[in-house]
């Protein structure tokens, strides 16, 4: 595939410097942020991703490139988010590293790099301007951490 499509874009680039970095961690509190990003792109894609993929089915038809919301392995999409999700709530109690407050502002950066992936697809699509992107995405997770509110919802993602 990289032959075919190249390197990848910047915001892609960002977003996998960000979750090498929490992997190649040694610190226990941070390499449970991966947590928000399983979060942010499994359950967002069995979501949202399935009314994003119905949209542009609509509108350009049967194509090659929804195969990024195809889950031919999961028979019951909703039933796998229950689970999956129970499981996500199950680690993020039962271990002492995970700070509600710091996986809260993972999950909303793990939101934003994705918002920036999809942004400069529209804008290479000649759908959009380019958002500027950060100098770089560690920085900017670094201050959502440390301006999360702390409140009781913090403990749970939505």
């Amino acid at each position: 595939w990289r032959e075919t499509l190249g390197p990848p874009s910047p915001p892609c680039a960002e977003y996998v410097a960000r979750i090498t970095e929490l992997g190649a961690s040694t610190e226990a509190s941070e390499a449970a942020l991966l947590v928000a990003h399983a979060y942010t792109r499994y359950l967002g894609d069995l979501s949202g991703g399935q009314i994003i993929a119905k949209a542009l089915r609509r509108h350009y038809g049967a194509d090659a490139a929804m195969h990024f919301y195809r889950f031919d392995a999961i028979a019951s999409p909703s039933a796998f988010k229950k689970v999956y999700r129970r499981a996500l709530d199950e680690l993020m109690t039962s271990s002492a590293a995970v700070d509600a407050e710091a996986l809260v502002a993972e999950a909303n950066a793990a939101f934003s790099f994705n918002a920036r992936i999809f942004r400069h697809l529209d804008a290479v699509c000649g759908l959009a301007a380019p958002a500027p992107s950060p100098s770089a995405a560690a920085p900017e997770v670094a201050t959502a951490a440390a301006a999360a509110p702390a409140s009781a919802a913090a403990a749970n993602l939505p």
